[in-house]
């Protein structure tokens, strides 16, 4: 129950930190309940997550990760080069969005005029991230 008794949404919710868009503060949850992993090996305590609160499947709290994958949350993307956003997924993957991975691991968007600017300027055989 939220702040002044109001009921959780029946929608998912984004909690930033601990906060939904309706005020609900919570403890930062123990684990997800998509993927087991814990709040800090999720990354749920440092990104935050979402919580279901509906009828029928998937009702719980999930990590980012998982909650994109069970497209529980709106799908955005922003190029991590140019800054350039995207809000329709079909439509990204047409023109030829893609994401490339940085020495950590980790997954970074790409419009396709950054792609075809980092190709154009790259030298030799093509290897690693363009």
């Amino acid at each position: 129950m939220a702040p002044g008794g109001v009921a959780k949404p029946s929608w998912p919710a984004y909690c930033p930190g601990g906060v939904d868009a309706q005020g609900y503060e919570g403890e930062v949850p123990e684990a997800c309940d998509g993927c087991g992993r814990g709040a800090e090996a999720s990354g749920m305590r440092a990104k935050g997550w979402t919580v279901r609160v509906a009828p029928g499947d998937f009702e719980g709290v999930y990590c980012l990760e998982c909650a994109s994958a069970l497209r529980l949350v709106p799908w955005w993307a922003t190029c991590s080069d140019c800054g350039r956003p995207s809000r329709d997924e079909a439509q990204a993957e047409r023109e030829g969005w893609r994401y490339y991975l940085d020495s950590l691991g980790e997954l970074h968007p790409r419009c396709p005029s950054c792609i075809r600017t980092a190709v154009a300027g790259r030298s030799g055989p093509a290897s690693g991230e363009p």
